[in-house]
């Protein structure tokens, strides 16, 4: 075996390298052998009875088997389009070539072909002129054409298949088609995919027998048909959207199909509420034909699927066959989606069908019975069983939609019954209802009969209810050309507050509608019922062509009859609907507690013009007042006060009302009567105005307009008497009153009142005007009104002085309010409006003061500008009249912004503040870019200031402001002598320094009395406890002495202000400066400084001597004292050494002559109670030695004081004669003359000491002298 095979595997090696030689050498030479193409191309149009070109040749292999591959193949078709192939591969059948001794073709495999099918009405198949079907077997017709050719494989094809008989248009790509015929038929086996907008994979399977009696048989699947695009290729519109995977096993007859069985899984995206989801459907089927009956299965494969059975008999041949019996039965049937996919399809040969589409049928078939049959005048129904819940039907023009219905259907010959038993039920009647009526239960019977006139349906067992009402009734339809109703209800009970939504609101007028909607608020049904006789296209029956007749008895009922007016309750009567007029009979009840009785309510057409009349007449409060005026035809003028009337009071009103329905509607309403009033109270917003005890009679109606006259009143406890008017179609209401009153009341609680006092008869003329210009008016002479203020405003209670205030109210209180006082004061105030009833609120004001008044000026957008021309001002009485207004509430409201921005005053005589006296002064105040400027122009004072207001300085506080004070002069002539008397304590601003700015305070020449002073530097800072002072600078005319110091102006906690400053005086030569500043002439030269601490409980600017404390000391050398005249050493009198010259020169004579020279003068002293008291001056000089010591009383004004004189060594020192004078006013001055006085107490034995007590105006001085010697210094 082993020598067998290996002589066998050369062999076959031999074989294969052969025929590989020869293929390689078939491939070389077939490519250019056009002579072999001629031929191939000939021999395969034997096979397929067509012309056929071939481009290019070349053998290969397939398997074993050597194969002929030919490109760019196209087979041309008689009166047709070209069937063109990529490529061609043609295996030879050796065994079959050898008997047929001829080629015969083994396998043909075409790819990149472009096929097409078609199948035309008679089921006749066409690929590319090729017939196929038809009365012969497709097998046979497939031998015939291709007889040669045994198996055909296709790959990467497309195949075009175009169905006439079911309008189907589709492309598929092939992947794989094979088709084999044999002696028993044909096979084909494919799978392929179809376009992408069309669905996805499809498989076929095909088997048709050679002949004999056996169908074709075939298999088909088909994923996610697209059904929008097979929608649109079936006709139906592309909005259906949704996909279908499909199975089907069939067999074909003749070319038709006999029997179909598969199953189907389909999922459609449809609407839903206000969305769309999806919805599945899914079932097994068959289908089957037999002669001349077919019937279908189809058995749930998804729930509510459903279950059914469909059998139809077909009539007639050819064209004219027909179904003439259709039976179905159905079972667990969801109907919402199938009614949905119906909708999408729109059958229009289906009559009425659009109408079902619309209604959008929904609900659960539980079961379904049909009979339908065909006879010559049309299909009939014979028989309906049929049992569903939760139907719904959408409201579609006439036709009444519904939600929520269980019923029953039973019929045959003819007639049936409908039984309905719902829970839960909605009910549309889209011409009568603007929303459904929902009925909690609902159960009747319909008896349902038709004859060759018409339907008939008779209702019986009616009852229905809901938590608004429960009827029971019968009656009958009788449907036809000319329908006709009939129905009967008995009311068993209603809710008279929830009537709105049984009203036929497309049937009643907009505004009768909604009257009636709006009126009928609430009521107890006491009994009644509805009877409704004839057709309904007639309703509401105007004409009499019908009856409507329903009649409710009512009790406790409200009626809101007009918009805005007090409704009328507990109501006893009886509502009457009769065809189309409305009227209310009996009614008795109260309206805000106003008893009503025999009133008459009635419509008489609610559907042409309907106007509502209502006559009555009412006693009991009056509180109402303002609502009935208002619907007097004065809209916009007394019906503001609806809120402001206050409980109180009687009435009698005697009433008419006529509300049109229609065009204007309620805005039209006429009113007319008469109310008289008696004991009522009404508040008036805008005065603002209490009318208490109110009594009178007024008359209105739509010709009359409003009328009051000679009403009574009391404001403020006073008698008034009003009178008002309003004509007819007038805009606004006039009332004028007048009586005395006190103005207390309508200020409020004032500080300036205590000046302001007394009563006066008033006038007022108040306009209110609908469009918002309504005015006041006041005028009195102010007879017995005391007014203490400063000239020219003073009043005493009997003389008259004319006042009159125009105001603007409500939104016209944007224009100018004006006040006029006696031709001494003019006001022009800038409004805003207010947004309601009101004064408004005060921007601006143009104020004149005077007499003559200044010239007058336009009243500016914001703040207050002043005009003032004024013979004299008290400044004291003035202040306490502004800050007496500042402390309280102004009557009206003012802006944020409302601050004095300009003013000229012009003072021509003089100026008083406390007990001083100066000459006349001409201000003037002016904005500028961060604050005001001040210009002082007078005899005594000349200059001016800056004024920053709160948060605009930026070296003063925030929030404080700042000033800056520069004057040229500041001459008061005339000091107020000190006295016994403490200074007044200063009140309001002036008195707490928290509330002052920053001040810069400089003065080129200061004056206070008969001293004179140069280069005055002082700032006040703000602090959180008050001020901190700084003296920078303060000095005489022409030198010599200079002052600076520092100190703090605070408020304790609790309230009470202090006040300490240490202040330094130094110079070089004291008695030049001295001298200048007119403190004193007797002191010569001396250099030296000053010390005082001072403080006391009190304001800065208001030093008490009697609670002053403090510390004084005094060191000067090189100086002299000169016996000069009385009154030149003014300061030297508080230490007693101006009382005793005359002694010093009689006691000394040999010594003091002229004066005494000094190389030292130097004490301290205390300040505690008001007393000065010196523990020791000392004055030292070359001849003697002077001490002082003791007390000095600043509040009592005497002395107690020592004065010790001593002689040095045996010089004469002149001692000075002329220390006299008195004390001035400033305090710090004072104790630096008392300081000079002041010397050593002396033991030496050759002195001389003086007492020196009493008044400061009288003093009394008493000598001692004593000699021991060892007491000489």
């Amino acid at each position: 075996m082993r020598r067998g095979l290996r002589a066998v595997v050369p062999a076959i090696a031999l074989v294969l390298a052969l025929l590989s030689l020869l293929l390689l050498t078939l491939r070389l030479v077939l490519p250019h052998s056009d002579a072999l193409a001629t031929g191939v191309e000939r021999l395969a149009g034997t096979w397929i009875d067509r012309d056929v070109r071939v481009e290019s040749l070349q053998l290969s292999w397939s398997g074993w088997v050597p194969e002929l591959v030919a490109r760019e193949v196209r087979i041309e078709v008689p009166d047709g389009i070209p069937l063109q192939a990529r490529e061609v591969g043609i295996t030879l059948a050796p065994l079959r070539s050898l008997r047929a001794r001829r080629p015969v073709p083994g396998e043909v495999r075409l790819s990149g072909v472009d096929l097409r099918v078609e199948r035309d009405a008679d089921g006749m198949f066409s690929a590319h002129g090729w017939q196929f079907g038809g009365q012969r077997p497709l097998a046979l017709d497939w031998q015939r054409h291709f007889r040669e050719l045994g198996r055909v494989g296709i790959a990467e094809a497309s195949l075009q298949w175009v169905d006439a008989g079911h309008q189907l248009h589709a492309g598929v790509q092939v992947d794989t088609l094979d088709l084999q015929a044999d002696g028993s038929g044909l096979r084909a086996v494919g799978r392929g995919r179809l376009l992408a907008e069309a669905g996805g994979r499809v498989y076929l399977g095909l088997e048709a027998p050679l002949a004999g009696a056996r169908p074709v048989e075939f298999y088909l699947e088909a994923e996610d048909l697209q059904l929008d695009y097979w929608g649109r290729m079936a006709g139906a519109p592309a909005d259906l959207v949704g996909a279908s995977s499909v199975k089907v096993w069939g067999s074909l007859e003749d070319g038709r199909v006999r029997r179909l069985q598969g199953e189907h899984d389909t999922r459609v995206l449809l609407a839903h509420g206000d969305g769309r989801r999806i919805h599945a459907f899914g079932h097994r089927f068959q289908w089957r034909r037999m002669d001349r009956k077919a019937v279908a299965w189809w058995s749930a494969r998804t729930p509510g699927a459903g279950d059914a059975r469909l059998e139809y008999r077909l009539t007639g041949d050819g064209p004219e066959r027909a179904a003439d019996r259709i039976a179905l039965s159905a079972a667990g049937i969801a109907l919402g989606p199938y009614a949905r996919i119906a909708d999408r399809l729109h059958p229009e040969a289906v009559p009425g069908f659009d109408v079902l589409a619309a209604l959008q049928p929904s609900g659960d078939l539980h079961s379904l019975q049909v009979l339908l049959t065909r006879d010559e005048a049309g299909w009939r129904l014979d028989q309906v069983e049929a049992d569903a819940v939760a139907l719904k039907l959408s409201a579609h023009e006439a036709i009444p939609g519904f939600a929520g219905l269980d019923a029953s259907l039973d019929w045959a010959d003819g007639r049936g019954t409908l039984a309905l038993d719902s829970t839960g039920l909605e009910l549309a009647l889209p011409r009568w209802y603007g929303a459904p009526l929902r009925l909690d239960r609902l159960r009747a019977q319909l008896d349902v009969r038709r004859d060759p006139a018409a339907w008939h349906l008779t209702i019986s067992d009616f009852f229905a209810e809901n938590p608004d009402a429960a009827a029971e009734g019968e009656g009958r339809i009788e449907f036809g050309e000319q329908p006709q109703l009939d129905l009967a209800l008995r009311f068993l009970r209603a809710d008279g507050s929830r009537v709105a939504p049984y009203l036929p609101e497309y049937l009643l007028p907009p505004q009768t509608y909604q009257w009636l909607a709006d009126s009928i608020r609430d009521a107890t049904l006491t009994g009644g019922g509805m009877v409704y006789r004839g057709n309904p296209r007639d309703f509401p029956f105007r004409g009499g062509e019908g009856t409507f007749l329903l009649r409710a008895g009512i009790d406790d009922g409200r009626l809101d009859y007009q918009p805005g007016w007090p409704a009328a309750e507990g109501l006893t009567g009886t509502l009457v609907f009769h065809n189309a007029s409305f009227r209310a009979e009996n009614v008795s009840g109260r309206i805000l507690d106003t008893a009503v009785d025999d009133t008459e309510v009635t419509i008489a057409d609610m559907q042409d013009q309907p106007t509502l009349e209502i006559r009555g007449q009412a006693s009991g409060p009056v509180d109402d007042l303002p609502d009935y005026l208002r619907q007097a035809g004065i809209d916009g003028g007394f019906g503001r006060y609806r809120d402001e009337l206050r409980p109180g009071g009687d009435s009698e009103l005697d009433l008419e009302l006529r509300i049109p329905l229609h065009g204007d509607g309620p805005a039209a309403t006429e009113v007319a009567g008469s109310l008289r009033i008696e004991g009522a109270l009404l508040e008036v917003p805008e005065v603002p105005l209490r009318l208490q005890q109110l009594s009178g009679e007024v008359r209105f109606g739509p010709e009359t307009g409003i009328r009051g006259q000679g009403i009574r009143a009391v404001v403020h406890g006073e008698p008034v008497v009003i009178d008002l008017e309003r004509p007819a179609g007038a805009g606004a209401v006039q009332v004028r009153a007048s009586g005395r009153q006190p103005l207390a009341p309508w200020v409020g609680e004032q500080a300036w009142l205590a000046q302001v006092r007394g009563t006066a008869d008033w006038r007022a003329d108040i306009r209110l005007d609908d469009a918002g210009d309504s005015l006041l008016e006041l005028t009195t002479d102010l007879e017995g009104v005391e007014i203490d203020w400063p000239p020219p405003l003073a009043k005493t209670r009997g003389t008259r002085r004319p006042l009159s205030i125009v105001w603007p109210l409500g939104p016209a209180a944007g224009d100018l309010g004006q006040i006029r006082f006696d031709g001494v004061l003019a006001a022009d105030m800038r409004l805003l409006p207010a947004p309601g009833a009101g004064p408004g609120t005060v921007r601006a004001i143009a104020l004149q003061l005077g007499q003559p008044l200044p010239a007058r000026r336009p009243v500016p957008e914001t703040g207050i500008e002043l005009d003032a021309q004024l013979a004299s001002v008290d400044v004291g009485a003035w202040l306490q009249v502004l800050e007496s207004l500042a402390a309280g509430s102004a009557p009206v409201d003012a802006t944020d912004d409302l601050r004095l921005r300009r003013a000229e005053i012009d003072v021509t005589d003089s100026v008083r503040w406390g007990s001083l006296t100066m000459p006349g002064l001409r201000l003037r105040l002016e904005p500028v870019a961060r604050g005001q400027w001040l210009a002082l122009d007078g005899d005594w004072l000349r200059g001016q200031a800056w004024i920053e207001p709160a948060g605009a300085a930026e070296d003063g506080i925030a929030g404080r402001g700042h000033w800056r004070i520069a004057l040229e002069r500041l001459q008061l002539d005339r000091l107020p002598e000190p006295g016994n008397r403490r200074p007044p304590r200063p009140e309001g601003l002036l008195a707490d320094p928290r509330q002052w700015p920053a001040v810069d305070l400089t003065a080129d020449d200061l004056r206070l009395g008969e001293l004179r002073f140069a280069d005055l530097d002082l700032r006040l800072l703000p602090e959180p406890e008050g001020l901190e002072v700084l003296l920078q600078h303060l000095g005489a005319p022409e030198g010599g002495v200079a002052l600076s110091g520092d100190g703090r102006w605070t408020v304790s906690p609790d309230g009470e202000p202090a006040t300490e400053v240490a202040i330094e005086a130094r110079g070089d030569d004291w008695g030049a400066g001295l001298a200048a500043i007119g403190v004193s002439r007797a002191l010569e030269q001396g250099t030296g400084v000053a010390r005082f601490q001072l403080a006391w409980p009190g304001p800065l600017h208001a030093p008490d001597p009697a609670t002053l404390q403090g510390r004084v000391e005094l060191d000067l050398a090189d100086g002299a004292l000169r016996d000069v005249d009385p009154g030149a050493g003014r300061l030297l009198g508080l230490v007693s050494l101006d009382v005793i010259p005359r002694r010093l020169r009689l006691d000394f004579r040999d010594v003091y002559t002229q004066g005494l020279i000094f190389d030292q003068l130097a004490g301290d002293a205390t300040i505690d109670g008001g007393d000065l008291l010196i523990s020791g001056l000392r004055i030292g000089s070359p001849s003697a030695v002077v001490r002082v010591s003791g007390r000095t009383g600043l509040v009592a004004r005497d002395f107690d004081q020592s004065i010790v004189v001593v002689p040095r060594l045996r010089s004469t020192l002149p001692i000075v004669g002329a220390l006299v004078g008195g004390p001035v006013a400033g305090v710090v001055v004072l104790l630096v003359e008392r300081a000079l006085g002041i010397g050593d107490q002396v033991e030496e034995a050759a002195r001389v000491e003086y007492y020196v007590t009493g008044p400061w105006s009288n003093p009394v001085v008493r000598a001692r002298v004593r000699t021991e010697q060892d007491l000489v210094d």
